[in-house]
């Protein structure tokens, strides 16, 4: 089976790109020992860049990818503060085209799947 996928011209995608800044703000009350945590980083897609990408806080961190499926990760380790709450800020700037695939008319068709195949009734 051949599908045709359709991509709008260079113009027309930069035309539909959107940029976005998010913010990851994770607060944590610290207890007299180090606290380790794990944060997923957002990934660069072929419809998704990463424009940059800030991490403020008092935390000692490294970027290191999980080991099961290599995305990345953010690995923290606050430190002892006596009780008082940290904040670790991460901003990221995203790029972001929309994610359009434009099947060939030739290709659609309609599902011959009958509701009785589909639930058991003999009408949906």
């Amino acid at each position: 089976m051949t599908i045709a996928i359709c991509t709008p011209s260079s113009r027309a995608k930069n035309e539909l790109q959107v940029r976005y800044e998010i913010e990851d703000r994770i607060t944590v009350t610290v207890p007299k020992t180090p606290v380790s945590m794990w944060v997923p980083v957002i990934p660069e897609t072929p419809y998704q860049r990463i424009i940059d990408v800030s991490i403020v806080g008092p935390a000692r961190y490294a970027l290191t990818p999980e080991g099961e499926f290599g995305n990345q990760m953010l690995q923290a380790v606050l430190a002892r503060a006596g009780g008082d709450n940290q904040e670790l800020n991460i901003s990221y700037g995203v790029e972001r085209l929309p994610v359009m695939h434009m099947l060939d008319p030739s290709c659609a068709r309609t599902l011959a799947t009958s509701c009785k195949a589909a639930c058991g009734q003999d009408s949906c």
